[in-house]
């Protein structure tokens, strides 16, 4: 469930940079971003509304105000503010946290294992009189 989340804010905070280039407010497009994110990887609605808050707590941070975890009530009244900036103020906002979010989430991807093969039996010495 925690990649299925993770795969869904990127969604939202891509399709938030979107709306912004088609002048929706902030919170339009993070209303909207859910709903879309939620059709578009058909996930079950209740992920796409965590995708959203934790796209929402991504933004405020950045944007210098506190958010302590994904359902904080000060982040709706620092969205409110953050609202309040020129839209190109916003979209730079919502472009540098898409950045930032896509680069840990490379980071913190599991990386493959190794395909190697693993000898079944440890190759034993050769004792006194033996020969390969």
């Amino acid at each position: 469930m925690l990649a299925q989340l993770h795969e869904a804010t990127l969604t939202v905070l891509d399709l938030v940079e979107g709306a912004l280039d088609d002048d929706f407010t902030l919170a339009d497009a993070l209303s909207g971003a859910r709903n879309h994110a939620a059709e578009a990887l058909d996930i079950p609605p209740a992920i796409a509304t965590l995708a959203q808050a934790a796209a929402a707590a991504q933004i405020v941070r950045s944007a210098g105000h506190s958010a302590r975890d994904l359902l904080d009530p000060s982040t709706a009244a620092s969205l409110t503010q953050i609202s309040r900036l020129d839209i190109e103020d916003q979209h730079r906002l919502v472009k540098e946290v898409l950045r930032h979010y896509t680069r840990t989430q490379r980071k913190a991807a599991p990386r493959p294992r190794s395909t190697r093969p693993v000898p079944s039996a440890i190759p034993q010495p050769h004792g006194p009189g033996r020969s390969r």
